[in-house]
């Protein structure tokens, strides 16, 4: 038995200093409850900004992150994950890494199918082994789809983190009803649950909290005012299926998991809806969803502005 935590962190937009602070006050309250292992949301440390503003918060794979990361591992002894603007000189990863209590970086893992217009996509796998075991991380679109649940299927990971910038409807007023928020809430949660169950591993789900600023795209496009991050979306699922959820706003969540037998492979039958877990639109999910994609590539191999704030990280 292991007892972690969810950090559910408001989107500090750019404000890396107070996301910083704001994190450690919640591990403080989490350790403080036992945690030994410890999730922040997507792109927890300079927030989750979906258009070309972030490329000002892009850091080395050694920057300011993972150094703090160590630092927070073995002042409180415990694990921490957390997402970061990771850039390599030359282009932008929404990445997130891993620490150990000895403060020692365990692995960095990259999102596969971001946010074309924002960050590169590179696939340098899903899993990062850690003495306690295989610990793997779907960054947000990337779990939703067929062929990472089919490499959790074939990978059989230990525990499953979702790190998460799960965002309300968007409306033409911008005010979202209390019942769409709860109704986006429970997909949420079956979608977590989905990966509990099926695979019989503990599942953390981290959805950051705030304003989602305006998404870049075609899709960006589609969504009329600024949106909100589903408040209280942060869940831990058990190996069977049991959860417990957080409460609304910026919080933290603690929970005892087990690692329990997996499942037979053969046991594991999951339906797929146009290449995603769960249902959708299959206008958005097969027109409009690849020529943003194909767009957002165009504009971001284009932008000088990403070259510029790309080389500069380089320089520092």
């Amino acid at each position: 038995m292991m007892k972690v935590a969810a950090i559910q962190l408001n989107n500090y937009l750019g404000e890396m200093v107070q996301s910083f602070i704001a994190a450690e006050n919640l591990i403080i309250k989490a350790v403080e409850e036992k945690a030994e292992m410890v999730f922040l949301p997507e792109l927890s440390t300079c927030g989750y900004i979906p258009n070309d503003d972030i490329w000002s918060f892009g850091e080395k794979s050694n920057g300011i992150t993972n150094k703090w990361l160590s630092e927070m591992s073995k002042k409180y002894s415990i694990y921490i994950g957390a997402g970061f603007l990771e850039c390599d000189g030359h282009d932008f990863y929404n990445s997130y890494a891993i620490s150990s209590p000895e403060g020692k970086i365990l692995g960095v893992i990259r999102k596969v199918e971001p946010e074309a217009s924002c960050f590169k996509g590179s696939d340098v796998g899903s899993i990062i082994n850690t003495p306690v075991g295989k610990i793997a991380v779907g960054i947000c679109a990337d779990s939703h789809k067929k062929w990472f649940f089919q490499r959790m299927k074939k990978e059989r990971p230990d525990l499953l983190i979702l790190p998460h910038a799960w965002a309300t409807p968007s409306t033409k007023t911008g005010i979202v009803k209390d019942k769409d928020i709860e109704d986006s809430k429970k997909i949420v949660h079956d979608f977590g649950a989905i990966y509990a169950r099926q695979l019989n591993i503990p599942v953390i789900f981290i959805n950051s909290w705030g304003i989602m600023p305006k998404m870049m795209g075609i899709l960006g496009k589609t969504m009329f005012t600024n949106r909100y991050l589903i408040q209280g979306a942060s869940a831990i699922f058990d190996s069977h299926n049991l959860a417990v959820y957080c409460k609304d706003e910026e919080n933290y969540l603690v929970a005892d998991i087990s690692f329990q037998d997996k499942k037979d492979e053969d046991n594991i039958k999951q339906r797929f809806y146009w290449g995603w877990i769960h249902p959708g639109s299959w206008f958005i999910r097969k027109i409009i969803i690849p020529l943003d994609i194909a767009k957002g590539k165009k504009h971001y191999l284009k932008s000088k502005v990403r070259k510029e704030k790309a080389d500069a990280v380089f320089d520092l």
